[in-house]
């Protein structure tokens, strides 16, 4: 190999390595031939050594293995993004984000997982749903009306109003001054 591409992949793992991304490269046997130290620390282990030669399977749930196969060999790919279940070296099970590039090394088919935790989108998407409900409670109780419009004036959403005799929902599209006057 010549001393060029010896730097060019030495670039590229370097690279690679520093991602905050866990990156799993697996054959398409499923042992895993390359892991970055995000990925070690996704899968709850030390060192990115200690996920090669290991299987995929060893952390990955089967339908979703199963899904990659069959997406692989009918020429498909997963969705951008997907969230799937990670079974980590301790046994907890941690909730996951996942895309997929297949790719050919030397004539054999391999696949690059990326692989992000996605507890704390949970977590977040759990509290923003919390706040949106409270609020929306919260507007229906107002003894006024509460609305939102988007650049151009148009209602884009109306709520609130106790007592209040009309149907806001026909609110929704129309512009302010139409309802209101200018």
């Amino acid at each position: 190999m010549s001393a060029e591409r010896l730097l060019e992949d030495e670039r590229y793992r370097l690279m690679i390595e520093r991602l905050p991304a866990g990156v799993l490269v697996h054959g398409h046997d499923g042992a895993i031939l390359f892991a970055n130290s995000a990925a070690a620390r996704i899968a709850g282990v030390r060192t990115s050594a200690e996920l090669v030669h290991r299987s995929i399977g060893d952390f990955l749930p089967p339908p979703f293995l199963k899904s990659l196969r069959n997406g692989l060999l009918g020429g498909d790919t997963l969705p951008e993004r997907v969230r799937e279940r990670l079974t980590r070296a301790d046994g907890a099970v941690i909730d996951v984000e996942v895309s997929e590039i297949p790719y050919l090394s030397g004539g054999i088919l391999c696949v690059q997982l990326s692989v992000t935790d996605a507890r704390a989108a949970i977590e977040a998407e759990g509290a923003i749903a919390l706040a949106e409900s409270r609020m929306r409670e919260l507007a229906e109780r107002i003894p006024g009306v509460l609305w939102t419009a988007d650049v151009d004036g148009r209602i884009t959403s109306c709520t609130g109003g106790l007592g209040f005799a009309g149907d806001r929902r026909s609110w929704v599209g129309a512009p302010f001054e139409e309802l209101f006057g200018g």
